[in-house]
């Protein structure tokens, strides 16, 4: 679950928007945080099998935007990212490990958005 980093509580956090293609919505991560947890938390079906362990792969997308917030690859992350030959490829991350600190642009096919449909699509995908 989101807790809270530094002492600083998740709602006290700055917080970052994701745009997640192709489905062109934005997710407000709060800084420090994984993409695939906060994904989760708030009603986004995000495809994966291990619960967010670095041990399947299946939640691997490409940042396309904003590599520079991304958080270093660990050990973990870089292990599987090799095992499914995504270690080569530019941009390539595993969402359950990525903690963001500042916006992004991802391509992930097969996360959605399953309840909340109130939140709000992105500018570029808005026209």
């Amino acid at each position: 679950m989101l807790r809270s980093v530094r002492g600083v509580p998740m709602d006290e956090r700055a917080k970052h928007s994701v745009e997640i293609l192709p489905v062109g919505r934005t997710l407000m991560v709060p800084d420090g945080e994984r993409i695939m947890l906060v994904a989760l938390a708030n009603g986004w079906k995000w495809p994966n099998v291990c619960g967010g362990e670095a041990a399947c792969g299946v939640c691997v997308l490409e940042v396309q935007q904003g590599m520079e917030h991304a958080s270093p690859i660990g050990r973990d992350e870089a292990v599987r990212l090799a095992f499914i030959r995504k270690a080569d490829r530019p941009g390539a991350r595993l969402a359950c490990q990525l903690r963001v600190s500042g916006p992004m642009r991802v391509l992930k096919r097969g996360a959605r958005l399953l309840a909340n449909e109130a939140e709000q699509p992105s500018e570029e995908g808005a026209g």
